[in-house]
């Protein structure tokens, strides 16, 4: 994760990251490979926001990244540059979550219902689609 994204978060988020970081679930990316021009023209000529550009541009100078997001726009640009199989949303990654037991399905719904309710745009799917 890199910088902009993690500045981003909440203070509950920031936490939930900092344990997964010192867990060794998750990486800490520097910024400092992306040139500031380069960095700017992308969010412009996309019209994506800084998070999801940090995202896109530094998963795209390693193979290994895959990305998380759930901006369409950003969904988009990451599959044309990244791939599909390196591009994952909300949905998917509770789905892996309940497939490696980190969650129960019912509770990877529950969160589901939480965000729909809270206006996220999310395709409509039952508890079947955590459990499959």
């Amino acid at each position: 994760m890199g910088p902009i994204v993690g500045g981003e978060c909440s203070e509950d988020c920031a936490l939930a990251i900092a344990s997964l970081h010192t867990d060794g679930d998750l990486e800490y990316l520097e910024d400092n490979e992306i040139e500031v021009d380069d960095f700017l023209s992308f969010v412009d000529q996309n019209r994506l926001g800084d998070g999801e550009s940090e995202c896109i541009l530094l998963a795209n100078l390693d193979s290994q990244s895959s990305i998380c997001c759930d901006d369409r726009r950003g969904r988009l640009k990451a599959t044309e540059i990244l791939g599909e199989e390196r591009v994952l949303g909300s949905l998917r990654l509770m789905r892996i979550a309940v497939q490696n037991g980190l969650l129960e399905s019912a509770e990877a719904f529950a969160a589901y219902e939480l965000m729909r309710a809270a206006g996220g745009f999310l395709p409509t799917v039952g508890i079947g689609y955590f459990e499959d």
